[in-house]
């Protein structure tokens, strides 16, 4: 462990059971459970070990606070960063516009071929998200809708052009 003398190393050894108390409880939680879930248990608890150590070393005992305490919000802060950095990744200054996943049945080519047959609003959302790649706020900023609704109308327009996909093939 990366810790700066013994005893915090102790401190830190001898809490590591909150890690996984922390962890478990934020997947049960109704507002952010998903985001935790999503990110993976291991990869959850990997980010609050990581976050133990860091409060063993910045911890201050002379503060009247409980390490227990204090170690418990610094590993929820953690893994609640991890996990919306993993739920929105496009939330960077330095966006790099995106393509269609690899693993879709879909290329660029076949997308530009097929936007004239699909409604306005899913041509728009798929040619500012898909060909251009602006992030999602950006994408629902310029059509005047939630976030939530123009990310409804780009699955329902990659489910459809799927579909043709494979019916062509």
């Amino acid at each position: 462990m990366i810790c700066i003398n013994r005893d915090r190393e102790r401190l830190v050894e001898s809490h590591l059971e909150i890690v996984r108390y922390e962890v478990a409880a934020m997947c049960k939680r109704g507002d952010v459970g998903y985001l935790v879930r999503a990110l993976g248990r291991e990869e959850a608890n990997a980010v609050g070990n990581l976050a133990l150590c860091e409060a063993g070393q910045t911890f201050d005992f002379e503060r009247g606070v409980q390490f227990k305490t204090y170690a418990a919000s610094s590993i929820r802060k953690a893994v609640l960063t991890a996990a919306h950095e993993l739920h929105n990744p496009d939330r960077t200054l330095d966006h790099e516009p995106t393509d269609i996943r690899a693993d879709s049945v879909l290329d660029r080519d076949f997308l530009q071929r097929q936007l004239p047959d699909l409604s306005a609003r899913e041509n728009a959302v798929l040619q500012l998200r898909e060909l251009q790649g602006l992030p999602w706020e950006t994408v629902a900023l310029r059509m005047g809708h939630r976030r939530q609704v123009v990310e409804k109308w780009h699955s329902s327009a990659i489910e459809k052009l799927r579909l043709r996909a494979v019916d062509n093939s």
